[in-house]
């Protein structure tokens, strides 16, 4: 994880809300270039119900139930 020292406030320049977990973020990046990918793929789409407070939230006007967070996710074919 990064160090908080080094963070810079909210509501200054250069704020990033990941600034704890962009060394996360980086190694799955890099570990998903490293995936070959497949003739066959399939792409599964995924809606998740939350009720509380997040920046991820996002609006969907065809559903019913307001603020729900979408999720896409690469399937593994079945061979």
């Amino acid at each position: 994880m990064n160090d908080n020292l080094q963070a810079k406030p909210g509501g200054t320049d250069g704020y990033d809300r990941l600034f704890k977990v962009w060394p996360i973020l980086d190694l799955l990046k890099q570990n998903m270039r490293k995936v070959a990918p497949e003739q066959r793929q399939s792409i599964d789409e995924q809606i998740i119900p939350f009720k509380g407070r997040s920046t991820l939230k996002q609006y969907l006007k065809s559903n019913p139930t307001s603020g729900d967070i979408n999720c896409s996710r690469e399937q593994a074919p079945l061979e």
